[in-house]
Formats: structure tokens, C-alpha cells, sequence
């Protein structure tokens, strides 16, 4: 799992060089929530941004706040999904 740019394209280069292959030998996952270097690197597996909701729940919260200034703030979490790219392998059903 790489959260840089820069460590994915490192970390890809290096598995190229000492004979490593993705998704065979290891999964690669970016942190970025974009395709990194298109046409240079494979289709990255990559969380997704799930950014409707996020401005929905971030309207719903300010409207909130707005009108219960006094209560106590409140941590919100969005679970976004993972796009799967061709650098993780994929997983065969137990038998």
C-alpha cells in the first residue's frame, strides 16, 4: 500500500526490476483517489471518493450546526468503495 505517488511508482519499479510481478507475487494499492500516471502504470487498485454524498452530508451537518450551536460536535465517517484495478489479484472462493 503506497500513499505517495512517488512510493507507487518507486515501489512498481522496483518489483519490475528485481523480477517481482503485480498482481502475481504482490497487490499494489494506491492512496490517491485518481488514476496515477495513466499509460505509464497499470489501472491502480485505488479507494473511490465518494464525493456526492460526502457535499450532501457536509450541507446536512453545517444546516445542523446552524441551528444547535450549543450541542456537541459529532466525528462523521463516509465508507467509499475500492476500485479494483489489475494490480490486485483476485480472490477464488474457498472449496
Amino acid at each position: 500500500m503506497c500513499a505517495s505517488q512517488d512510493a507507487l511508482t518507486r515501489t512498481y519499479l522496483a518489483c519490475q526490476i528485481t523480477g517481482h510481478t503485480i498482481p502475481g507475487d504482490f497487490s499494489l494499492i494506491g492512496l490517491e483517489p485518481e488514476a496515477v500516471l495513466p499509460g505509464i502504470l497499470p489501472d491502480i487498485a485505488r479507494p473511490t471518493l465518494p464525493v456526492t454524498e460526502t457535499g450532501y452530508r457536509a450541507v446536512d451537518r453545517m444546516l445542523w450546526r446552524i441551528a444547535n450551536p450549543a450541542l456537541p460536535y459529532e466525528q462523521i465517517m463516509l465508507q467509499g468503495g475500492l476500485h479494483g484495478g489489475t494490480t490486485v489479484r483476485k480472490v477464488l472462493p474457498f472449496t
